[in-house]
């Protein structure tokens, strides 16, 4: 009973794991970030304080061509000509060049994508301590 049990549990989760591409493509906007203190000195702290209170009003487009774009107030930071690529296995969406989308080159940004319900979404931007919630629409 209890192995039963258990994958019934493990059937039903699986929705809730599961990703594909598809789902990721449209506008996501920012609902809230987060920052994560461990490790960082003080003036990195405050440079992610300031980057966390700047990236609450980016965006992100996902469009299924494989274009990506991150539009964020930062002309630096901004990603006009991107191109996407998910990993579904690692739940990993590898950002480069729309010019180097053969082989990824440069990576201009890694995203792990820690919870996906419909139209919203919790993500982890590598190499960084911030963790973003996405909304769809």
């Amino acid at each position: 009973m209890k192995y039963l049990t258990f994958f019934g549990l493990l059937l039903f989760s699986l929705p809730l794991f599961s990703q594909n591409a598809a789902d990721l493509i449209g506008n996501w906007t920012v609902s809230k970030a987060e920052l994560s203190e461990s490790g960082l000195q003080d003036d990195q702290m405050q440079a992610m304080q300031i980057l966390e209170g700047k990236i609450k009003a980016a965006s992100f487009e996902f469009e299924e061509d494989g274009r990506f774009t991150f539009d964020f107030d930062d002309t630096n930071m901004r990603i006009d000509d991107g191109f996407w690529k998910l990993d579904a296995d690692r739940k990993l969406v590898y950002i480069s060049t729309w010019e180097g989308k053969a082989d990824l080159r440069p990576l201009l940004l890694a995203i792990q994508i820690l919870e996906h319900h419909g139209d919203r979404m919790t993500v982890h931007l590598l190499e960084s301590p911030i963790k973003l919630r996405l909304v769809k629409g």
